[in-house]
């Protein structure tokens, strides 16, 4: 029974994660990550990441979030672009946003304009600069 319950727990997930974006590879060493929601909320992008098994991305060069079909970030806006910094930080690798535009693309401009916020997201090195965050932002 037990078994049963985890096994449609699962499905139900692999479901939503399926709703919710699409993954493809196309190179060797890049991932891209499609959100298909106009809309993307905190929890959308938690289970999006959750889904990236850190095994499985140890070569990764590149993991690359397309943006061309979300027009808002919902929630705390600024955790969205903050969660792909960690996200680059614990993966190794490049985390690009593209094909932003509307509220995500001054969100992103924001990130890119504002010290205080990179200051937030950033940890700081021996002598107080902002260290370099492997997040590129393309398309805006």
């Amino acid at each position: 029974m037990l078994r049963g319950m985890l096994n449609k727990r699962m499905l139900d997930r692999t479901a939503r994660l399926l709703e919710l974006c699409e993954f493809a590879c196309p190179e060797p060493g890049g991932i891209t990550i499609q959100p298909k929601v106009h809309s993307l909320g905190l929890r959308d992008m938690l289970d999006m990441i959750a889904a990236l098994d850190e095994r499985a991305m140890a070569n990764l060069k590149y993991l690359a979030f397309d943006f061309s079909q979300v027009e808002e970030f919902t929630g705390p806006w600024g955790v969205h672009f903050a969660l792909l910094i960690n996200l680059s930080k614990r993966l190794n690798c490049r985390v690009l946003a593209t094909s932003l535009h509307g509220q995500p693309a001054k969100v992103a401009r924001l990130f890119r304009q504002s010290e205080d916020i990179r200051a937030l997201c950033f940890s700081l090195d021996d002598d107080g600069a902002p260290q370099v965050a492997a997040l590129a932002f393309r398309g805006d």
